[in-house]
């Protein structure tokens, strides 16, 4: 499945209008599609029944009804926390829970950092932070955990930063102060946000410049964005790991801050002594 869903996504830039507003539903609806019918389905979208099926063949199936078939037995299998919990127990016991964990977590970070992909757009990352007039991190769920990180390290560089997580429910306030010559960072990890993946859609369509930190090819924003950084992130339990992500995070905020030594050196000073004003540590 995850190979279908990246088919759709590198195929995205190449296909016609209406070929393109069915892979972009079937992207982010793609849970929902083992119950709708063809008639339906194109109803949902606004296009015709036979560009529903010319885009099946066009994946690669003989038909709506085999490109129901595959996308449902995925579906049915699930990927839901309880069910990622029940396929991992049988390792674990197996294994042992420390050494399982051990191996899952030094795989996600060796195989994070060392994907081509981010090892190229990390210093393109570095130069649109350093471009931006103001930049913004969205990130909901667990990925707001993210969010907050990489904005509260920017920050301490002296940038200007803001964290747009779901809170009070002002994200959508905080999406109209984003103009073009800011930069929007992304968080979308399966089962992918649909607020995200809106957010930064629009956001794009205003001429934004865009990046998102992922899991995989599969993920809506994959080819949407202007620059992607693939997370290895499996786990032994039901979450997801997020230490590649981490790791990458730790080669980021290195290169952000050789690119202003001095700015940052002179704001940590002053967060110091603001700290220090505080009495924040206990020595």
């Amino acid at each position: 499945m995850d190979e279908l869903l990246s088919k759709i996504n590198e195929s995205l830039p190449d296909l016609p209008q209406a070929q393109k507003q069915v892979a972009i539903f079937v992207l982010e609806n793609y849970r929902d599609i083992p119950f709708l019918s063809v008639v339906n389905m194109s109803k949902l979208i606004g296009v015709s029944e036979t560009t529903i099926i010319k885009f099946c063949v066009l994946m690669g199936f003989s038909g709506f009804s085999t490109f129901k078939k595959e996308i449902s037995n995925y579906v049915q299998t699930g990927i839901t926390m309880y069910n990622a919990l029940e396929d991992n127990l049988s390792d674990i016991e197996e294994y042992g829970t420390y050494d399982k964990v051990l191996n899952y977590d030094l795989n996600n970070i060796q195989n994070t950092l060392n994907n081509e992909i981010n090892r190229n757009n990390l210093k393109k990352l570095v130069n649109k932070i350093e471009e931006a007039d103001n930049i913004y991190v969205i990130g909901f769920r667990t990925s707001a955990i993210l969010s907050e990180y990489l904005s509260l390290i920017l920050r301490q560089q002296g940038r200007k930063v803001s964290c747009i997580i779901p809170g009070l429910g002002d994200y959508a306030d905080k999406l109209c102060s984003i103009k073009k010559d800011d930069l929007l960072i992304s968080f979308s990890f399966s089962r992918y946000s649909r607020d995200v993946i809106k957010a930064v859609r629009l956001m794009k369509s205003k001429g934004v410049t865009c990046a998102v930190f992922t899991d995989s090819a599969a993920c809506p924003l994959y080819s949407l964005t202007d620059i992607v950084f693939l997370c290895e992130t499996k786990s032994s339990h039901y979450s997801t790991s997020y230490v590649g992500c981490f790791s990458l995070f730790n080669a980021l905020f290195t290169e952000t801050s050789l690119v202003r030594k001095e700015q940052t050196t002179n704001n940590l000073k002053k967060l110091e002594s603001i700290l220090n004003e505080f009495d924040t540590f206990s020595y």
